[in-house]
């Protein structure tokens, strides 16, 4: 039976330490993931493409804070030329303004447009992906080294990864 997986993404020196959390949260309810310092998008894409290749995985999910933010468009690229869909993407912080490929069906991109990690994400021509990019600057607890640890958005980011699970179309 194919399965869901989601890959997290921590930033800079891996002080992402809230996507571990969530992880584990995860974990708790049978879906299965990964967490790793954002250098390792590459290896989670080549993990990925084998699992879908063989039909151990159905549902790609990537979540990622900061330089892993902006690693797991990266990692979605990758997916796409090898023709592997991503079911979800979420964010909190990136670093850079992107625009995400077409496979990716849906992203949330969590930001604050009053600092320095003001950067949104974008669909390309002809994309369908549904991009969410919700601006948190009126929030003012929260900033860049928290905002992958607020409660709040650990539920949203709960149910948007159950709320990914779409039967497979293959």
């Amino acid at each position: 039976q194919a399965k869901t997986r989601v890959y997290f993404l921590r930033g800079f020196m891996d002080v992402s330490t809230g996507l571990d959390q969530l992880a584990a949260r995860l974990s708790q309810r049978g879906i299965s993931s990964v967490v790793a310092n954002h250098g390792h998008w590459s290896k989670f894409a080549t993990d990925a493409i084998r699992r879908y290749n063989r039909r151990k995985l159905c549902r790609i999910v990537i979540v990622g804070h900061s330089l892993g933010a902006d690693a797991s468009i990266a990692m979605a690229a990758k997916l796409r030329e090898a023709k592997v869909p991503v079911s979800l993407i979420v964010t909190f912080g990136p670093f850079q303004s992107k625009v995400v490929p077409p496979n990716v069906r849906r992203v949330v991109n969590y930001y604050r447009s009053n600092s320095y990690w003001n950067n949104v994400y974008s669909r390309g021509r002809k994309s369908r992906t549904r991009i969410r990019n919700v601006d948190l600057a009126s929030k003012k607890s929260i900033d860049h080294f928290n905002i992958e640890r607020v409660p709040r958005l650990h539920a949203a980011t709960m149910r948007a990864i159950r709320g990914s699970s779409y039967r497979c179309r293959r």
